[in-house]
């Protein structure tokens, strides 16, 4: 199965109930359909969330996606192809990253990362998306702000400390996401807000959008997306929350819930003189 997506593992243990493996790769930079390009430093994700769209990687690493969030496979010579595969790629947007976060808490150990933003730091053709949940992004403050107008830093935010606690365990709170984005804007950095998946009778719309506002140069809205596997690693902690049925009613974009979602997204944008992005 490695060999089928060109990878060999080079070490791997146990890090409490986390498989880590560390391995290489055969390439760095991939096509991206949110942006020109992306960068994933790492396969698997130790947020493990339980709505996250992402688990059909899984299945490129001999895993199944029900154990998304039990393994971090480390991609330590993603830097040193970089270094090459940068001078031979057209000039475009690189997104770090799209089926991983790029700053779940392994990067404090491999610097995956950090030495990405380092390589394309030198290549001025080349502009940075970061999208993240982990406050750690702070700790690359002073290559984010060299790069200038060449980077934007946003921040999934789907709901309050209580419930990400249960549908996001492994990322930094609602609450340090927030003063993370905070600490950006302040610092000059461009920022964004990424509000979604939207749950129903989980997320609260226009409480994220008080509480990112002030912080963000645009906000996006997404809904929930039931990609394979979604909904039966949604199911056990919506029974907790008894929000199961409220969710089932309203899964399509056009169902009441949504359709409140984009008009109040309108309304909000108006008010606030903010650019809102629906994206469903």
């Amino acid at each position: 199965m490695f060999l089928a997506i060109g990878i060999s593992v080079l070490y791997n243990y146990k890090k409490e109930n986390l498989e880590v493996k560390e391995i290489t790769t055969n390439n760095a930079i991939s096509e991206s359909g949110i942006t020109d390009y992306c960068i994933n430093p790492y396969a698997g994700c130790q947020h493990a969330c339980k709505y996250c769209y992402a688990r059909f990687v899984s299945r490129f690493y001999g895993r199944k996606m029900n154990e998304w969030g039990k393994f971090v496979y480390a991609k330590v010579n993603l830097p040193k192809l970089l270094s090459t595969e940068k001078k031979l790629k057209k000039p475009g947007e690189i997104i770090l990253s799209s089926t991983t976060d790029a700053y779940q808490p392994l990067e404090e150990k491999y610097q995956i990362t950090r030495k990405v933003l380092q390589e394309l730091l030198s290549e001025e053709r080349f502009s940075v998306v970061i999208q993240t949940k982990s406050s750690l992004v702070l700790r690359d403050m002073d290559i984010i702000k060299s790069f200038g107008s060449r980077i934007k830093v946003g921040f999934t935010i789907t709901m309050n400390d209580e419930m990400a606690k249960l549908f996001e365990p492994g990322a930094s709170s609602t609450s340090q996401r927030i003063e993370s984005l905070r600490k950006l804007k302040e610092n000059g950095v461009t920022t964004y807000a990424f509000l979604g998946p939207l749950i129903p009778g989980v997320s609260d719309f226009e409480w994220l959008v008080e509480q990112v506002r002030e912080f963000s140069d645009y906000i996006y809205v997404d809904k929930l997306n039931l990609r394979p596997g979604v909904w039966q690693s949604l199911l056990p902690t919506l029974s907790e929350v008894g929000k199961l049925e409220e969710v089932r009613e309203n899964l399509e974009s056009n169902s009441l819930y949504y359709k409140e979602i984009k008009k109040k997204a309108k309304e909000l944008s108006e008010k606030y003189k903010i650019e809102f992005d629906v994206i469903f």
